[in-house]
């Protein structure tokens, strides 16, 4: 296996806005990921986002203890895996660290949340997490 196969992401994912608007909903809750190179040195990013959008990842992720995000650094079972940027109307961007492999890397895309706060939220868009390792091989995402 040359990249990373993401799988168990919903073809589509519902909110209704009163939801989204009051507490920020995890996109990928079923998410696995394999890869059998290792993604240290990549990157997890996630395009597609709107100005109105803000995504990050949740501090505790939906397994308590397990992710962790302090300021900008992101923690799998205490340990550093990777540095947050963007997210806000701008590309989504963890660079990881020696430290990230696929199940460290799986928890965190488990745990990117989506709040919209826009009075007029756009209707739908497309957003997909892609991690990469560090020589730049992208993943295979396969919705479920």
């Amino acid at each position: 296996m040359d990249a990373s196969i993401l799988n168990g992401l919903a073809p589509l994912v519902l909110f209704f806005e009163s939801t989204v608007k009051a507490v920020p909903q995890l996109l990928f809750r079923d998410a696995t990921l394999t890869d059998a190179k290792g993604l240290a040195g990549g990157v997890l990013r996630m395009k597609g986002l709107l100005a109105e959008d803000v995504v990050s990842v949740l501090d505790g992720g939906p397994v308590a203890g397990l992710n962790g995000l302090s300021g900008a650094n992101v923690t799998y079972c205490g340990e550093f895996i990777g540095t947050l940027s963007g997210g806000g109307g701008t590309e989504l961007r963890i660079a990881l660290s020696a430290g990230a492999d696929a199940a460290a890397v799986e928890v965190p895309i488990e745990s990117i949340t989506h709040p919209d706060t826009n009075g007029a939220p756009t209707a739908d868009r497309t957003l997909r997490p892609h991690p990469s390792d560090a020589a730049g091989s992208g993943s295979a995402s396969t919705p479920s």
